[in-house]
């Protein structure tokens, strides 16, 4: 068994974010990148309200970021 040291990944918690709106623009990013997503009721929630397409497009800005790409 590997001995864990300090820079040893931790298994990640289930990470929410402060604003509802950004926690579910974040849940919808990941749940689209995987197969079989329900992409009309993504498409509900984003009509839903207008926020939700904001927060949505800015999730999807930041997850574009050349700096967070290998």
């Amino acid at each position: 068994m590997a001995q864990e040291t300090a820079d040893s990944p931790k298994p990640a918690a289930p990470y929410r974010h402060p604003d509802p709106i950004t926690d579910a623009a974040l849940d919808w990013f990941v749940v689209l990148q995987g197969e079989g997503a329900d992409r009309a009721a993504f498409e509900r929630w984003r009509a839903a309200d207008s926020r939700h397409a904001q927060a949505f497009a800015q999730v999807a800005r930041v997850a574009d970021m050349p700096e967070l790409r290998q």
